[in-house]
C-alpha cells in the first residue's frame, strides 16, 4: 500500500507532539521521530531536514488555516450578509477545534516564541495585500499612512489574534466557541480594519 505525502507529514508531526509531551522539542531525536511515525530515515528525509522544521511545518499549516479563516470572519463583520457571517465564524471556530492539541502544543513555553515569530510572520504576509485602516466612532476611516504606524497596527493586531487563540487554549477550549468568536470580532472590529485593496 502506498503512503501518501500527507499522511508522512502528519504521521511525523503527531509524533513531535507525543515526543515532546513532556519535554522540549529540542530533545527529541529524529530517530525516535522515525521509529514513532513508523516511517523509514529517507522517507523522513525527504521532506524534512530536522526536529526545526517538522515544528515549522505544523505552525506554517496551522497559521495558514487560522488566520484565513479569521480574516474572512473579518471580511464578512464588514461587507458580508449575517449568514456569512455566521458560515464564517462556525468555519473559524471549527478550525481551532480541529488543531486544538497542535495549539496547546504549540503555547508551550519552550515552543512559544519560535511559534510567535512563524505566527507574525504569516500575518505580515497576509496583511502585505491588504491596507490597515483606523476607525473612529463615526465611522469615518483614516488610512495609516506612515511605515511605522502600519507597522505597529499590523503587529497589534497579529498579537491580538494571538492572544485570543491563548486564551481559548488556557480555558481548556471549553468555553462556548460563540464566546471565543465575539472576543475576537471585537479587538479587531473597534480600532483597526484590514480592507482588501
Amino acid at each position: 500500500m502506498r503512503v501518501s505525502k500527507t499522511d508522512i507529514k502528519e504521521a511525523v508531526c503527531d509524533s513531535l507532539c507525543i515526543l515532546a509531551g513532556n519535554k522540549p522539542k529540542e530533545k527529541v531525536t529524529i530517530a525516535a521521530l522515525i521509529d514513532t511515525a513508523g516511517i523509514c530515515r529517507s522517507s523522513f528525509y525527504y521532506y524534512f531536514e530536522g526536529v526545526d522544521d517538522v515544528f515549522t511545518y505544523m505552525v506554517d499549516e496551522f497559521c495558514e488555516e487560522y488566520q484565513k479563516a479569521g480574516f474572512l470572519v473579518l471580511n464578512q463583520k464588514a461587507h458580508g450578509s449575517r449568514t456569512g457571517l455566521l458560515k464564517a465564524e462556525k468555519a473559524l471556530c471549527d478550525t481551532v477545534l480541529k488543531h486544538w492539541e497542535r495549539v496547546v502544543f504549540f503555547l508551550k513555553e519552550s515552543n512559544y516564541f519560535h511559534f510567535r515569530e512563524i505566527f507574525y510572520r504569516h500575518f505580515q504576509a497576509r496583511c502585505r495585500s491588504m491596507r490597515v485602516v483606523t476607525i473612529f466612532p463615526n465611522g469615518n476611516r483614516d488610512e495609516l499612512r506612515g511605515m511605522t504606524a502600519y507597522e505597529y497596527s499590523v503587529y497589534t493586531c497579529c498579537m491580538q489574534m494571538l492572544s485570543v487563540l491563548e486564551l481559548w487554549a488556557k480555558r481548556g477550549f471549553k468555553e462556548a466557541a460563540e464566546d471565543f468568536v465575539s472576543i475576537y470580532e471585537r479587538t479587531f472590529m473597534t480600532v483597526l480594519a484590514f480592507e482588501a485593496q
